[in-house]
């Protein structure tokens, strides 16, 4: 991920940021919501649901550049 894809917020205990990944089966990179909480769990903003989920297909280094990222804040 480059830094000029990401934008990162507070929310709530959450660090939430706008990053580039493949977070979807069957879907290729795109521009997606992610939050990581304090325990290290990522999940991912699902439009049609509405909410945050972890049934996401984040690779493990996708996941743990998430991390990384929320972690730096």
């Amino acid at each position: 991920m480059k830094s000029e894809d990401l934008t990162i917020e507070m929310i709530a205990e959450k660090a939430t940021l706008t990053a580039r990944a493949r977070t979807w089966s069957g879907w290729g990179v795109s521009t997606e919501r992610f939050a990581a909480d304090a325990d290290g769990t990522v999940s991912v903003w699902d439009p049609i649901a509405g909410h945050y989920t972890t049934c996401h297909a984040l690779s493990d280094s996708a996941e743990r550049r998430i991390r990384k990222i929320a972690a730096s804040m």
